[in-house]
């Protein structure tokens, strides 16, 4: 025997603190013995008080953890929000503080003095000596077997709960009240301090007059039942709990009206005597063709298991089974009655679906259902039911292509088309469909595929294309060509083919002069002044479609000698030097006409003239000369030469000759060297 601390209580009409001793009390043990049956208490506490969170809340929360199926009790908590819970009629927050003037009070087995009437509370395991002693319950609770079972009803989203107690004592009959009460098993409404405390009252499950508790009258060796229905509502999720996790039934009987003080036979939560939870772990539908949908025809193999997820051996039966949604009808397509089932074990159904008669539907889902149903005692609802979808696998659309750039354009050239289509299910998207892409002249239907060189993804998710390019041959019929598209999905169905009409026109490609833009321009021919000169147009004219020497050339310019088509070469001579005003000379050009049999282009050929190598006079000035007088005059000056590749060089070198005079009976004129001399008669 130890002195305790003291405890400090809270009245709930003056909030502050009251110091009061309390007797000596014996040591909790860290871990507490069963007492050998079910115990049941009730506590009441709030948000503001002090023990209330560092003592009486743990404590009643580690009994329950370390004894679940043994130990049970209901909170009446005043929130800091929601203020004292209304627990009209049976009002048993006034019931379990008649005798008590202050948080927390907690009082096992509807006791109102002794050890089992706790006012106060100190330490993490407060409650753990009087529940290990007994909690005052009924010696003959041992007598009373009693067996929860909830179900939820996922549509109505009402839970039905039953409750089997079998009497096994010596009286013949005994008359009992039933406590029922909904709790959450962790409360939403917090203490000041954050804490939450467990089981908080919700509700209660009445008689039909909903006045009182129900009275239920047992009789040796037989099992009598009842059933209430509540609303999943009346709880609230908390802590990582769901709503329906945190339905609680708490549920105690009496040997009295719910207006005195009795004695309790015997309780029992959900967590209390074993666990039965007959749920399904695996529902597949699976197409044999392997593929992620189904096409109208195709099997599907369904695949349901159930398994035993309880402690003991399930035995009560119930069916599982198989059906198909549509709309608002259910229809059952097979299924098996549970059998035994030992904890852990599963049970399978195997089924085959034909798909012939699903009405397809663009982005279509059928719905298959597997249920549990008739099950007894069934703790967890939630895992009776699973649905699994089968996609309508649906043939794809194709979108109209749309050009990358002109579609104008001459033949030889390229063009793009991006195209997308619409997968009309939930099955396929751009990357899982593969366009193909043809091509005709307009209006004749006479498709094929041969110029299209590639057809590549690009981009993803939403952004994604094809993009087709189409490389047109030089020898390709001009005018407007048609293009079709059909896409085929991963199932291998094809949409219908899309026809673009005219979406792209050849031109022929106009024969032309090469400038120093254009690849392969071999750069301006030289030719020689005065003389004849031939020169080849490769790489100086060029038609994309037409060899040189099918084209016909022309021109009017006097430069222009003629054309060889055998040679390709054209001749030209030309007579002058062009030079800007620095004397500089300039390239000199023949206006052609090309003519390619379809189409005729005018061009510009250039060229760099120089010298041909042949000495030049430049003009010579006017020379006098007086009757029977005499006159001397140095050519060098006017004279220039150049060298065979048209480069300066001296005139001193050169040799002058007369060639003619016009009139000897009046100028006699004569050379030496460079110099001319003249005499007159």
């Amino acid at each position: 025997m130890i002195a305790a601390p003291i405890s400090v209580i809270f009245s709930p009409d003056n909030p502050s603190p009251i110091e009061m001793s309390e007797l000596k009390q014996e040591k909790m043990p860290l871990y507490v013995s069963s007492p050998g049956h079910s115990v049941f208490g009730e506590y009441v506490g709030a948000h503001w008080c002090g023990p209330c969170m560092d003592s009486a809340s743990p404590s009643l929360t580690n009994l329950k953890t370390s004894n679940p199926e043994e130990f049970t009790f209901v909170s009446f908590f005043e929130s800091e929000f929601g203020g004292w819970p209304s627990d009209s009629p049976i009002l048993r927050t006034d019931h379990v503080m008649n005798n008590s003037d202050g948080y927390p009070t907690f009082s096992f087995g509807d006791q109102q003095s002794g050890s089992c009437y706790k006012v106060g509370s100190s330490g993490s395991h407060y409650y753990d000596t009087d529940f290990a002693n007994g909690g005052c319950m009924s010696d003959d609770s041992s007598n009373f077997q009693l067996e929860m079972s909830m179900s939820l009803n996922a549509t109505s989203e009402e839970v039905t709960i039953g409750l089997e107690v079998t009497y096994v004592g010596t009286e013949t009959s005994v008359q009992t009240h039933v406590y029922a009460a909904i709790t959450e098993e962790i409360g939403a409404d917090s203490y000041d301090n954050g804490y939450r405390p467990h089981h908080n009252w919700r509700g209660w499950l009445l008689n039909e007059n909903q006045d009182g508790f129900a009275e239920l009258t047992l009789f040796k060796d037989m099992t009598a039942d009842i059933s209430w229905t509540a609303p999943l509502s009346l709880v609230r999720p908390s802590s990582g709990h769901s709503q329906w996790e945190n339905f609680w039934p708490v549920i105690a009987l009496m040997d009295g009206p719910y207006d005195s003080f009795n004695t309790v036979l015997a309780a029992v939560d959900p967590a209390m005597g074993p666990l039965i939870d007959v749920g399904i772990t695996q529902f597949t539908v699976e197409n044999r063709e392997d593929t992620p949908g189904f096409t109208p025809g195709d099997i599907l193999d369904l695949n349901l298991e159930v398994r035993n997820n309880g402690v003991e051996n399930y035995i009560e039966g119930g069916e599982f089974g198989i059906y198909i949604i549509s709309g608002s009808d259910v229809t059952y397509l097979g299924g098996q009655t549970i059998s035994e089932l030992g904890p852990g074990s599963t049970q399978s159904l195997d089924l085959e679906f034909d798909t012939s008669e699903i009405t397809m539907a663009n982005s279509g889902i059928t719905t298959f259902r597997a249920m549990i149903t008739d099950l007894s005692s069934d703790r967890n609802s939630s895992n009776n039911l699973l649905d699994a979808l089968a996609f309508h696998d649906m043939p794809p659309s194709p979108a109209r292509p749309a050009a990358v750039g002109s579609t104008s354009f001459e033949r030889g050239d390229a063009v793009q088309f991006e195209s997308t289509a619409l997968s009309n299910d939930l099955v396929d998207d751009m990357s899982t469909m593969s366009p193909t892409l043809e091509y005709s002249p307009s209006g004749t239907s006479q498709w094929t595929g041969g110029w299209v060189i590639s057809t590549e993804l690009a981009g993803s998710g939403g952004n994604a294309v094809y993009l087709h390019t189409i490389q047109t041959p030089p020898t390709a019929g001009t005018g407007f060509y048609d293009i079709r598209t059909m896409w085929q999905d991963l199932s291998g169905q094809e949409s219908e083919w899309l026809v673009t009409e005219e979406a792209f026109e050849l031109h022929n490609a106009l024969p032309k002069v090469l400038s120093s833009n254009d690849p392969g321009f071999v750069g301006y021919p030289t030719v020689k002044l005065g003389d004849s000169e031939t020169i080849s147009l490769s790489g100086l004219v060029r038609d994309a479609e037409t060899p040189l020497s099918m084209l016909a050339i022309n021109s009017s310019d006097p430069e222009f000698l003629g054309w060889n088509s055998a040679t390709t070469s054209i001749t030209v001579q030309f007579d002058e030097i062009a030079r800007d005003s620095q004397g500089n000379p300039l390239p000199q050009g023949v206006f052609i006409s090309i003519d390619d049999g379809e189409d005729v282009n005018n061009g510009m050929l250039l060229f760099n003239v120089i010298e041909s190598g042949a000495p030049r006079w430049a003009p010579i000035t006017t020379q006098p000369v007086f009757e029977a007088g005499s006159a001397t005059i140095s050519l060098t000056e006017f004279l220039s030469d150049t060298d065979d590749d048209g480069n300066p060089v001296s005139a001193n070198g050169l040799v002058i000759t007369i060639v003619s005079n016009s009139n000897e009976g009046l100028l006699q004129a004569t050379v030496a060297g460079q110099t001319d001399s003249f005499h007159r008669r």
